[in-house]
């Protein structure tokens, strides 16, 4: 069984990202077992609290994943501006490639509309094909209000109470090709589970 960490900036990332990183797993034909922290102070408190683990784990106080995966919104800034602030960490450049990262820009609620035909299936109706990247903070929040308004939608926690369903119904060979950090992001995924394919399994 193959231990993955996920890392995230918050219970939106989680909602999102287990159940996708689940269904690359399923593709690749591996089974994994996901362990989960996720920060309730935003990126800030979520880098605190990776620095804290990362130290458990290099004086042994905590095991060491095969894999560690972080989660954290992109905010306009490039994905490998935002990997940068991570890198820097002794533990995770110990574990090299054993590293990725899952990074929406800006934020987590533009890949739930990233395929609307996903979207469609899981709400009856399809919404809206996504604006460039707009960095207004909110801006993805109202977008997505919007678009479960138009399906008669009111969801009580934002919208990550669906997100399973909408990661179990996208293409994402599709969602890929319409947006840049969600096809970083699946890349990544795939190659990382082809790199965990071939290790040995406790």
């Amino acid at each position: 069984m193959i231990s993955l960490l996920l890392f995230c900036e918050d219970s939106f990332h989680e909602a999102f990202v287990l159940p996708f990183v689940r269904r690359v797993a399923q593709e690749a034909g591996i089974d994994v077992r996901c362990k989960i922290r996720t920060a309730r102070g935003g990126l800030p408190k979520m880098a605190g609290e990776l620095e804290s683990f990362l130290q458990d784990v290099e004086i042994m106080k905590e095991t060491r994943p095969d894999a560690l995966i972080i989660v954290a919104d992109g905010n306009c800034k490039s994905v490998a501006g935002r990997r940068k602030e991570f890198s820097n960490q002794k533990i995770i450049s110990q574990l090299g490639d054993q590293v990725v990262y899952a990074i929406p820009n800006p934020h987590i609620e533009r890949w739930m509309m990233v395929d609307p035909q996903a979207f469609k299936k899981v709400f009856g109706t399809g919404c809206q094909a996504l604006p460039a990247t707009k960095c207004v903070k909110g801006e993805y929040k109202r977008i997505l209000r919007e678009e479960f308004s138009k399906a008669d939608f009111v969801p009580a926690l934002g919208g990550r109470e669906y997100a399973a369903e909408i990661v179990e119904a996208m293409d994402l060979d599709r969602a890929s090709r319409e947006d840049d950090a969600f096809s970083d992001c699946v890349k990544s995924f795939r190659s990382l589970m082809n790199r965990l394919k071939i290790m040995p399994t406790a």
